[in-house]
């Protein structure tokens, strides 16, 4: 694995790690944050573990299933990172 894509990974760990907190400090409530990866920005909106919006700089955005436990929602979210950073098909 070259450099960037090592990078990459940490920034999509990062992300999760620190959606995970402010998830945890909003429960109940309504929240959006914004993350920088790879000099990009990612804008999510969610409530509890419902992300409803996860979008990319441009066109590409998407929402998650509702009622995710944990896991499912930080999978999820993983996955259509890796996907989108890695220049793959992304499945809604």
């Amino acid at each position: 694995m070259d450099h960037t894509n090592t990078n990459e990974h940490a920034e999509i760990l990062q992300l999760v790690e620190k959606f995970n907190h402010k998830r945890k400090s909003n429960k109940g409530k309504w929240f959006t944050t914004r993350h920088l990866i790879n000099n990009e920005i990612v804008r999510i909106k969610c409530f509890d573990t419902w992300i409803q919006l996860l979008q990319f700089e441009g066109p590409t955005k998407m929402g998650s299933k509702m009622n995710l436990n944990v896991t499912e929602v930080n999978q999820w979210l993983t996955d259509k990172l890796t996907s989108y950073f890695h220049n793959e098909p992304i499945n809604q």
